[in-house]
């Protein structure tokens, strides 16, 4: 059984520096997308694109419900140092260590 990949198109606008993502890459829309914000065209995010959400740093972990950056979350499989006794208190309550 295969895991269901959704690839998602990070945007942004230089001018008011407002962020959006897109189910599909800019060049596939019919009518140009627009940003919410000014109402500019949207130019694609290379850096998030290809660096950021590179496959290699996404991690897919069963720490978290949904695709993540590969150890940036206490939770994640990979981080170095794991949650501790707060990080638990803090997702369980308080007598979730007793």
């Amino acid at each position: 059984m295969g895991r269901k990949v959704c690839v998602r198109y990070r945007c942004s606008r230089a001018k008011c520096r407002a962020r959006r993502t897109l189910n599909k890459p800019v060049e596939m829309y019919v009518r140009e997308p627009r940003c919410k914000a000014c109402g500019g065209p949207l130019t694609p995010d290379a850096y998030r694109n290809t660096k950021e959400l590179a496959p290699s740093r996404v991690c897919h972990c069963d720490g978290y419900p949904f695709a993540h950056r590969r150890g940036g979350g206490v939770w994640c499989d990979h981080h170095p140092t794991g949650p501790d006794d707060q990080d638990f208190r803090d997702r369980y309550g308080p007598g979730c260590l007793e």
